[in-house]
C-alpha cells in the first residue's frame, strides 16, 4: 500500500521497555481532498461545455469555472452569444452572459427562457431545432428528405408565406417586397447569423433575394443552395421552331424511358392543377398553392442583379433542351459559384438525391469560412462535379 501522507521525525518515540510509543507519535495532516470538476447534469449544460470548450480551445471546463478566469473577453463573450443563438434557437443579452459567467448560470438562463422564446414568427416550421453547424433557412418548399439526411449536424427551417402574408401583400407583390418579408422572418427566429439560405423553382429565385437583403445588411450567409432554379431575367422560351422540334423529342425520350403510364399521370397533374388554377376551385385554393403561385408570378418580373456570396447550383441533367440554367446563373454570379450536375430528373432531386445534396451543402458550408479563391476559380475555369 502507498501511504497518502509521509511526515520526517527525528527520531522514534519510545516506551521505557524500548517499544514505539504511539500514543507520542505526531497525528497525521489532514489533506483537503481534490476538487473535480462537476460533470453536466443537464442537456444544456453538456452542450454549453462543448460550446466553452471551441470557444476557448480547453478542454478543461467545469460548470462552476468563471468564463473570464479561463482567458475569456467580451469578443469571445459574443461569440459564446452567436453559438447559443444558433445551437438552441435563443436570443441571449450580452451583458446576462457578463452577469452568469459560469456554464451553469447560463445553463439556467437558457433553461429559462427557452419555453417561451422558442415559439416561431408566423410561417417558419422548424423542421430540425438542434444542431452545432449553420442554421439552413429554406424558403416556400418542404425538404424533408435533406433534413433527414443533415440528422442534427444543421438546425433547419422552412420559411413560407401564410394565409395573412399573402392577403397583406397585395394583388403584385414583387420578389423585393417578399424577400424582405422572408428576412423579417429569419431574422426574428434568429436574431445572429450565420444563415445557409436555400430553395428551389420559384422558391429559389426568392432565396437568392434573401440572400441579397441579408448580404446587403451585412448578416453573414455562408452558402446560397439553388436547387434546380431558373434565373428568370434570363430564361428561354419556347418561341421558334427549331425549339420546339428539339422539345418533342426531348419528351419523346421522356415517355421512353419512364413509360407511358407515368408520363401520362405526370401531364395530368400538370394539367389538372392548370385547370384548377383558371377555374379557383377548391383544390388550387390551398395556402401552399397560393403562395406558390404569387412567388411565381412575382418571379416572372424579377431583375436579378449580381451575387458575390458562395452559391451552390444543383442542376438535374435530365432537362428540356431549352431548360438550361447554368448559362444564366453565371451571368449573375461571377465569383464564387459551385456546380454540382445530378444525373437525374428535375422532379427525383428530393427524393433520390437528397444524401449527395446534403453532403455537397456541409461541405461547402465547413469551408466557407477558410477557403479563398484564386483568380482563375473567379475569372474563368468554374469548377464543375457531377453526382452520380
Amino acid at each position: 500500500m502507498i501511504p497518502s501522507d509521509v511526515t520526517a521525525l527525528s527520531a522514534l518515540p519510545l516506551t521505557p521497555h524500548g517499544k514505539v510509543d504511539r500514543s507520542r507519535l505526531p497525528r497525521p495532516i489532514a489533506k483537503e481532498k481534490p476538487v473535480l470538476p462537476a460533470t453536466p447534469g443537464s442537456p444544456e449544460e453538456a452542450r454549453l461545455c462543448r460550446i466553452w470548450a471551441d470557444v476557448l480551445g480547453s478542454k478543461d471546463v467545469g460548470l462552476d469555472d468563471n468564463f473570464f478566469d479561463l482567458g475569456g473577453h467580451s469578443l469571445l463573450v459574443a461569440l459564446v452569444q452567436q453559438r447559443i443563438a444558433s445551437e438552441f434557437g435563443l436570443s441571449i443579452a450580452i451583458a446576462e452572459l457578463f452577469h452568469s459567467p459560469t456554464v451553469r448560470q447560463q445553463a439556467k438562463l437558457i433553461q429559462k427562457r427557452e419555453p417561451a422564446e422558442m415559439a416561431l414568427p408566423p410561417g417558419v416550421l422548424a423542421l430540425q431545432s438542434r444542431g452545432t453547424g449553420s442554421s439552413i433557412f429554406w424558403i416556400h418548399y418542404l425538404n424533408r428528405n435533406l433534413v433527414r439526411e443533415l440528422k442534427d449536424d444543421h438546425p433547419f427551417f422552412v420559411v413560407s408565406l401564410t394565409a395573412e402574408d399573402t392577403r397583406a401583400s397585395g394583388s403584385a407583390p414583387s420578389i423585393e417586397s417578399l424577400a424582405a418579408l422572408h428576412v423579417r422572418k429569419i431574422l426574428a427566429t434568429q436574431p445572429a447569423g450565420p444563415y445557409v439560405i436555400g430553395g428551389q423553382c420559384g422558391g429559389g429565385v426568392l432565396a437568392y433575394e434573401v440572400a441579397r437583403q441579408l448580404s446587403a445588411a451585412e448578416k453573414e450567409v455562408p452558402l446560397l443552395v439553388l436547387l434546380d432554379v431558373p434565373n428568370p431575367s434570363r430564361v428561354k422560351s419556347l418561341n421558334t421552331i427549331a425549339t420546339w422540334s428539339r422539345y418533342l423529342r426531348y419528351l419523346a425520350r421522356r415517355t421512353a424511358k419512364e413509360g407511358a403510364r407515368k408520363s401520362f399521370q405526370y401531364v395530368h397533374e400538370l394539367v389538372s392543377n392548370q385547370i384548377a388554377r383558371a377555374l379557383r376551385t377548391k383544390s388550387a385554393a390551398t395556402p401552399m398553392r397560393i403562395a406558390q403561385e404569387i412567388i411565381e408570378t412575382a418571379a416572372r418580373s424579377y431583375r436579378v442583379g449580381s451575387y458575390h456570396g458562395p452559391v451552390l447550383l444543383i442542376l438535374s441533367s435530365e432537362h428540356a433542351p431549352h431548360r438550361n440554367f447554368l448559362p444564366e446563373w453565371k451571368a449573375v454570379v461571377p465569383d464564387d459559384l459551385h456546380v454540382h450536375h445530378v444525373n437525374g430528373h428535375h422532379r427525383e432531386l428530393d427524393a433520390n438525391y437528397a444524401p449527395t445534396i446534403a453532403a455537397a451543402i456541409v461541405r461547402l458550408v465547413s469551408a466557407a469560412g477558410q477557403r479563398s479563391f484564386s483568380c482563375s476559380e473567379v475569372s474563368g475555369s468554374l469548377p464543375e462535379t457531377r453526382i452520380a
